[in-house]
């Protein structure tokens, strides 16, 4: 009986472990995910973004 005990918890926590694996990598693709929209929306915005025209006459500091 004892052997049933331990084996069932060793098999929930096999259970345990492998719930928690998939988590991790469904949060690490949500991560990446997200990270890659940022991406794409802030490469255009760089785009846009005015050029300053160095200035010409002035001595530099």
């Amino acid at each position: 009986m004892p052997q049933m005990i331990s084996g069932q918890k060793q098999g929930l926590g096999m259970v345990y472990g492998m719930i928690q694996r998939q988590a991790m990598m469904l949060s690490f693709n949500d991560i990446y995910r997200t990270l890659a929209i940022v991406m794409i929306i802030l490469i255009p915005t760089f785009l846009l973004l005015r050029r300053t025209q160095p200035a010409s006459g002035m001595a530099a500091h």
